[in-house]
């Protein structure tokens, strides 16, 4: 084998090597790449899966109390007709029993066994909880020992409407079987949802589970003992997302084989393979071109000397001709010394022209800046100002809300002294005026003046700005929207029930706040008068979960259209006709409690009702 051939085999051999560790590199690129983006994605579907399921639980709950309120206006037999058609008409009821005050039922119905009328539940927390604290209770979510199927029972007082007075307990057992769909819901291909239930994921839900997964997900769930995480079994990639619900500890866990990842990968490293195949193979035949090619090192520097004379000077070349050995050597060599002094020469002017076109580029750059700059402060201008427009829009709003209010306020007190008036020209004809008259009617009179004077203060009081945040109470703040609209809302037969399940004290603005709730308030009696001509009701429930405030309102004015919803908080966007909405009341309400006071609001539609829930 000749020298060449050694150089093309040795050549190749090193491309071979390098060929194989490019392929293992790209593998392990690529299988890195995609555990990670696997990892990611089934956190993030974690997290969806346990918000989803955390709504869907919150919706069986409110649906589960609505359907025991219903039945608060009714008597007994009523009461009974109403609980028998629920369990008829609604499959996931799987047990109901209603009990007196002292626990002993007087209704009891079931899907699979019947509990006797008349028995003692005073012993069980469902039954027990509400008759002591007069509120609602929510149990833990266990499984059925028969069906492995979860449920959770959920209770309430049965109240008086006129007295408020417990008059006995109504407990619902609530399969949780959707939760099997609410899980299973959007999981992509390769995916699969699960719902872990208790501290140590004892029990799970789910579609297609199979034992060695369950065991999987539960170990793998007590190990990893946080809020949120992920983490890698070896056969699979797997995340958590822990929530609660009432005094339940819940875990959304998303998962996929790791075995998935090889499938993702396997076709990208097929084509990067093929074509660094295709480079390799064209890269043999460039070698023996090149080795080929090889010379001895004087002929390899002779070719190099006659590129190198091309480029010189014709001067310089006419002295090279006819010389050979070391005197055209010593010629070449002083020609390319020449030469470079040249290029030496050229590249120094070049670099000064270079300089100034910095220079002038430099000068041209800042006039741009400062164009730019100007630019940008004019646009800052335009968006303060619309700014300072809504706001001031904003308050003429509140200002004829506020004036309304005050008509509403003032009518009553107002017709009071208008009859107080009457009487007195009256009683003068019929000579009844006397010292106790004038004494009873300037004492009356006194009092509707003082009412409408304190009228005023609650106004002045409502409207002024804070500069500070304080601590205040949520319940005091919502009590002092009701002062300004309490009468507009009687006026307009809307009943209003505020449950204060438990009060907060937050950091904040407390008349901003009120100015938000004065705004739901007003946009949902402008909806209850339009759509519902009985029955208006609006319902204000204040509790704390998870460390926070959280106010719910809702109304039953028939919800918003679903294609309009998504755009309600949106500045000058309104459903009221020309004349009757701005259309930035809630979006002034968005800014005051998620950009002022770090919060969160949220509206949605619960049937043919609307629930807006504010979180602080």
């Amino acid at each position: 084998m000749n020298c060449s051939a050694k150089t093309i085999a040795g050549i190749c051999s090193a491309l071979i090597f390098l060929y194989a560790v490019n392929i293992f590199c790209a593998h392990a690129v690529l299988t890195n790449y995609a555990e990670k983006r696997f990892t990611a994605e089934t956190a993030s579907r974690a997290d969806a899966a346990a918000l989803r399921i955390s709504r869907t639980l919150e919706g069986i709950r409110s649906e589960s109390l609505l359907i025991i309120e219903s039945i608060t206006e009714y008597n007994e037999i009523e009461r009974t007709a109403a609980l028998s058609s629920f369990m008829r008409a609604k499959p996931e009821i799987i047990q109901i029993i209603a009990t007196d005050t002292k626990g002993y039922s007087w209704f009891a119905v079931g899907r699979t066994t019947t509990p006797p009328i008349g028995a003692d539940f005073s012993a069980q927390e469902s039954v027990s909880s509400p008759l002591e604290t007069n509120q609602s209770y929510t149990g833990q979510i266990m499984s059925d020992a028969s069906s492995s199927m979860p449920f959770v029972e959920i209770s309430a007082p049965i109240l008086n409407p006129a007295t408020r007075n417990t008059e006995g307990v109504v407990c619902l057992k609530i399969s949780l079987d959707l939760l099997k769909d609410t899980t299973g819901v959007s999981a992509p291909a390769g995916m699969k949802t699960a719902l872990l239930i208790g501290e140590n994921g004892s029990m799970i839900t789910g579609y297609n589970i199979s034992p060695s997964e369950k065991t999987m997900l539960t170990a793998s769930a007590r190990f990893s003992g946080t809020n949120s995480s992920s983490l890698s079994t070896g056969e699979y990639i797997a995340s958590y997302k822990m929530f609660s619900f009432e005094n339940n500890m819940l875990t959304a866990g998303v998962y996929m084989p790791v075995k998935n990842i090889s499938a993702e990968v396997s076709p990208y490293l097929k084509s990067y393979t093929s074509v660094s195949l295709v480079l390799f193979l064209l890269s043999v035949p460039f070698v023996a071109f090149i080795v080929r090619r090889y010379r001895s090192p004087y002929e390899r520097c002779g070719a190099r000397m006659l590129k190198t004379e091309k480029i010189l000077e014709p001067t310089y070349i006419e002295r090279l001709s006819g010389k050979s050995g070391a005197e055209y050597a010593s010629c070449f060599l002083e020609a390319c010394e020449a030469t470079i002094t040249d290029l030496r020469r050229i590249a120094a002017d070049s670099g000064k022209n270079l300089t100034e076109a910095v220079e002038k580029r430099t000068e041209d750059l800042k006039t741009e800046i400062n164009e730019l700059q100007r630019k940008l402060k004019e646009e800052y201008t335009k968006n303060t100002k619309k700014d300072q427009m809504m706001i001031r829009q904003s308050r003429l709003a509140a200002m004829g809300e506020m004036i309304s209010n005050i008509a509403h306020q003032w009518r009553q007190p107002l017709n009071a002294l208008a009859l107080t008036i009457q009487d007195i020209e009256d009683s003068y004809r019929h000579n009844e005026i006397d010292d106790t008259y004038i004494a009873d009617t300037v004492e009356k009179s006194m009092e509707l003046i003082q009412h409408m004077s304190v009228t005023i203060d609650d106004f002045r009081n409502f409207y002024k700005t804070n500069k500070d945040i304080v601590e205040f109470s949520l319940k005091r703040s919502i009590d002092e929207a009701m002062k300004i609209i309490s009468a507009s809302l009687k006026n307009s037969s809307i009943d209003v029930q505020i449950e204060c399940i438990q009060d907060v004290v937050v950091h904040g603005y407390p008349n901003e706040f009120s100015q938000v709730i004065l705004n739901i308030l007003s946009n949902s009696k402008d909806a209850l008068i339009d759509n519902r001509p009985t029955d208006r009701q609006i319902k204000i429930s204040i509790e704390s979960v998870n460390g926070k405030g959280r106010i719910v309102i809702i109304d039953n004015g028939g919800g918003i259209p679903p294609n309009v919803i998504e755009n309600v908080f949106d500045p000058y966007f309104t459903t009221k006709e020309q004349g009757r909405g701005t259309g930035i009341g809630l979006y002034m309400s968005k800014t005051i409690i998620e950009s002022n006071m770090g919060g969160k609001i949220d509206i949605a539609n619960i049937g043919d009702r609307t629930r807006v829930t504010i979180e602080l």
